[in-house]
């Protein structure tokens, strides 16, 4: 290289600023800044290690590609701060490189307990009735691979170009609830989508509200850091550190304590719940009036449910299902929450095109039934399951 031309080479190129010829000192001055600009690009580093270079090339071209198209961001129904804070992740790195791009954040409901991350990040949010029929930009799905959980974005299935999730995909089914996308990024090492973006958006393209909204989806998906692991705790040092905020601030926005309201109602639900043991695993069947239904759940788990069923009532005859698994169980024994919700769906009679699913650790859907009626439904098919996975048991 001594003549200054940068020659291909199958090895890194790592120019020298001693190598440059020499000439007027502000000559060199502004050519050593362009060597540490091109060294820099060519050693990009990330907060992360939770996607593969292929992983971040295929979003790269994305990105590129919802600059001319513009973007639909979304995530499951009743959303939490992990899809809520990736979701402002990549609409802020999007516009941040172009400007003009048109990208929404668009949710099938809003619920109280993301209020304080709405507000801390300044999130525009709009409901799926504000997005018209003939909009036809492409799909940004995150934090979820499931159909049967995105019910504003059900019927517009065709149009989801990249999926960002840490849940495992449901394949190899006729009843399928997994859309295929011309970008998928799954990876179910990671414990929240948020830690994927994290390992995929170069950390010098992170800015403050950028790493605010990442590292709150990893508090909010571990359970205030409860259920991460070294990895994790090093892309949340890392993202709190570059937001500038303390960590018990980020709980505080992302994972709030329940007001003493909520706890009062949450100690009376617990005392209803029905409690079982079956393969030597706690199971427990609740009702709520709490949303989300995941603070029952949690509250459960805590107490060390394995498999977890909670109703919320919208009307007596009408009730959100929130179905949980514990993680090894589903991982390791193959104990699936979305095929449990699938075989209660079909048993309530509940249409194709609304049929519960979900997730291999946590499913939900909307059923037809009074409280009594579903408990008991889904109390016998929570034991059919853990009776395949584990044998037969004497009830």
């Amino acid at each position: 290289m001594g003549d200054g031309r940068i020659r291909e080479s199958k090895k890194p190129i790592i120019i020298r600023p001693s190598k440059i010829p020499g000439g007027p000192s502000e000559v060199r001055l502004r050519e050593d800044a362009f060597v540490n600009d091109f060294n820099q690009g060519r050693r990009r580093s990330f907060h992360g290690k939770m996607a593969s270079e292929r992983d971040r090339e295929r979003f790269r071209r994305a990105i590129d590609l919802y600059k001319d198209s513009g973007a639909i961001l979304t995530t499951h129904d009743v959303p939490d701060g992990d899809g809520l804070g990736a979701a402002y992740a990549i609409k802020r790195f999007l516009q941040s490189k172009y400007p003009s791009c048109r990208a929404d954040i668009v949710v099938s409901q809003q619920i109280p307990h993301t209020d304080r991350l709405i507000e801390a990040l300044g999130i525009d949010v709009c409901g799926w009735d504000r997005i018209p029929p003939q909009d036809d930009r492409p799909i940004i799905v995150l934090d979820t691979n499931s159909l049967a959980l995105l019910t504003g974005a059900r019927i517009l299935g065709n149009r989801i170009h990249m999926i960002i999730d840490h849940h495992q995909k449901d394949v190899g089914r006729e009843d399928s609830s997994s859309p295929d996308a011309d970008v998928e990024i799954i990876n179910i090492k990671a414990i929240s989508a948020c830690e994927i973006l994290a390992s995929i958006i170069p950390k010098d393209e992170i800015d403050e509200r950028m790493a605010l909204a990442l590292a709150s989806g990893i508090i909010c998906d571990s359970e205030r850091l409860k259920l991460a692991d070294d990895q994790s705790l090093v892309i949340f040092q890392r993202l709190r550190k570059a937001s500038g905020w303390r960590r018990d601030r980020i709980e505080e926005v992302a994972f709030p304590a329940p007001s003493s309201q909520t706890v009062s109602v949450l100690i009376d639900e617990m005392k209803m719940v029905r409690k079982s043991i079956l393969h030597e695993r706690l199971v427990a069947i609740g009702r709520t009036q709490i949303e989300p239904a995941a603070i029952l759940s949690s509250a459960l788990r805590d107490i060390g449910a394995s498999v977890v069923g909670v109703l919320g009532e919208i009307s007596p005859s009408l009730h959100k299902l929130s179905l949980r698994v514990n993680v090894r169980d589903a991982h390791e024994n193959d104990l699936r929450a979305d095929e449990i919700a699938r075989k209660i769906g079909r048993i309530c009679g509940v249409p194709e095109n609304k049929k519960p699913g979900g997730h291999i650790d946590k499913a939900g859907g909307i059923l037809p039934g009074s409280f009594e009626e579903l408990s008991e439904i889904i109390f016998e098919n929570i034991k059919e399951e853990m009776d395949r996975v584990f044998g037969k048991s004497i009830r």
